[in-house]
This record gives C-alpha cells, sequence and structure tokens, in this order.
C-alpha cells in the first residue's frame, strides 16, 4: 500500500485490521522489553504496539515509532495522549 492509502485508511484501519491485534500482543510479549529499555518500532500504524511497548519500557525507558504515513501517526499519537504516554514515545 501507498502512504496516501494508509492516509486514508488510518481513522478506520482498527476496524479493518482487528485481528492484529492478537499478533501485536504476541509479538510485544515475545520482545519482553524490560524497564529503562530503548525500543525503536518500524510501522506502528495506529500504535497499539507502542502503547504496550512504552508500558513495558516504563518512565526510564524511551520507545520511537517511525511510520510513513502521517495520518497513522497522528491516530498513534492520539493513543498515546489518551494512554498518557505520549512524552515516552
Amino acid at each position: 500500500m501507498s502512504r496516501a492509502t494508509y492516509d486514508r485508511l488510518s481513522r478506520w484501519y482498527d476496524l479493518l485490521a482487528g485481528s492484529e491485534r492478537r499478533l501485536v500482543r504476541l509479538g510485544v510479549e515475545r520482545l519482553a522489553v524490560q524497564p529503562g529499555e530503548s525500543v525503536l518500532e518500524i510501522g506502528p500504524g495506529t500504535g497499539h504496539a507502542l502503547v504496550a511497548l512504552a508500558r513495558a519500557a516504563g518512565a526510564t525507558g524511551q520507545v520511537t515509532g517511525v511510520d510513513l504515513s502521517p495520518g497513522m501517526l497522528h491516530q498513534a499519537r492520539k493513543r498515546l495522549t489518551r494512554a498518557g504516554l505520549e512524552r515516552q514515545v
């Protein structure tokens, strides 16, 4: 998919990709991020994994997400703000 496509889908992506949540949860568990660690997620989409990774890394950790779609990053920022994690990511 292209950047423009992901931008158009960003507001509804979670409805379309609901089956990915289980895989995201499994991936985060397998990474076993510890408090204080730094993590880079490439292509975080709407930010579900960013939230889980930030919680695992704790207040002393740092999580960075890089995505080609500004729309997806906007949705991820909203999710992080609601979770109170926007300064940590």
